[in-house]
């Protein structure tokens, strides 16, 4: 498939976009500010579960590290 940009959407939301050439393929979202609930909208059916699998992985991760610096 080539390389794959993971990068959040806006600096404010939680938000975060997996985007390849410049085409996006899918969106994580949290469901809510003070949930651990999210959302991952599948834009591409071409893309592949273990590659959104760790995608949320890393999305999870960042949110998380981002919590335990900010308590």
């Amino acid at each position: 498939m080539g390389l794959l940009s993971l990068s959040p959407e806006a600096a404010i939301r939680r938000c975060f976009k997996i985007e390849h050439e410049g085409r996006l393929l899918a969106m994580i979202t949290p469901d809510h500010l003070f949930t651990r609930r999210s959302k991952i909208d599948i834009r591409s059916p071409e893309f592949d579960f273990p590659t959104i699998a760790f995608a949320f992985w890393l999305v999870a991760l960042s949110w998380r590290r981002t919590q335990r610096h900010n308590s």
